[in-house]
């Protein structure tokens, strides 16, 4: 299993920002073509103000996943998003285990 996660510092407006982010931005990443199950969070210590982890079975879905029209779509929002509430998103892929 791989993960694709996004990292999010607080923004200043968090109830707009979480409308925005739960309403339109995070059901698009649930259609991720072979997107095998994800999750967000609100953090609760530490840098970030919420995490999002979409599982794939391999990297290689990822990278397809993000080069498909959807993907494309989802990741031009995630820039909107951060330059709307003026936050930094990072973004990191993991993999299960050791």
């Amino acid at each position: 299993m791989v993960r694709l996660v996004g990292l999010w510092t607080e923004p200043a407006d968090i109830d707009a920002f979480e409308r925005e982010y739960l309403g339109s931005h995070y059901p698009q990443l649930r259609r991720l073509a072979n997107a095998q199950g994800s999750k967000t969070s609100r953090c609760l210590d530490g840098p970030y103000f919420r995490m999002t982890e979409v599982n794939f079975t391999s990297i290689d879905d990822i990278h397809a996943a993000l080069q498909a029209d959807l993907g494309k779509e989802i990741l031009a929002s995630a820039r909107a998003l951060a330059d709307k509430f003026g936050i930094r998103l990072d973004v990191l892929v993991v993999a299960e285990g050791g």
